[in-house]
């Protein structure tokens, strides 16, 4: 994603969060799409076992063991990848986003010449006010790369070199 860095007029524009406000609806972004997925894998355990409950044995038995294991298999896998979101979930709730920082750390919202970041958890890309964020943890590759780093300073990441803009 390339963002400028000057304005029309060649004055520094900065797309991104300006206010510790905004900061936090970032923040309640990432908590929301967490909570989002939590329901749709609760709703899908949901309709497993439900499926598994109108599954009735027919003559063809080994058919009909097959069939609930693998319902069990994919009940088993969603309840994993539910405990998982409840972990994230839990771990992003943590994060104290009512602080502006000087250098990149958790919690931290950072603008640079490669895009935006919010260094809290890796959950992917958030939507905010028309820009896309990408949401990192500190021990995720591009979080090592930033992790201490202040505005003006550059970091290295696949070979290229990005200068940090601002964080907040």
């Amino acid at each position: 994603m390339d963002i400028p860095v000057v304005d029309s007029q060649g004055l520094p524009w900065i797309p991104m969060i300006s206010s510790l406000h905004d900061k936090k609806r970032l923040h309640e972004a990432c908590l929301s799409m967490v909570r989002s997925r939590m329901e749709q894998i609760t709703g899908s355990l949901d309709e497993a076992r439900e499926a598994s409950l109108a599954e009735t044995k027919s003559s063809a038995g080994d058919k009909y063991e097959t069939g609930r294991e693998m319902m069990r298999i994919q009940s088993d896998m969603r309840a994993l990848q539910l405990y998982e979101a409840q972990d994230l979930l839990q771990r992003l709730e943590r994060i104290d986003v009512s602080q502006e920082h000087s250098a990149v750390r958790v919690g931290s919202v950072v603008w640079t010449t490669g895009g935006l970041y919010f260094v809290a958890q890796s959950i992917g890309q958030i939507p905010l006010d028309g820009f896309e964020y990408q949401t990192i943890s500190l021990a995720s590759p591009m979080g090592k790369a930033l992790k201490g780093l202040s505005a003006g300073q550059f970091a290295e990441f696949r070979e290229q070199k990005l200068e940090i803009l601002s964080v907040i």
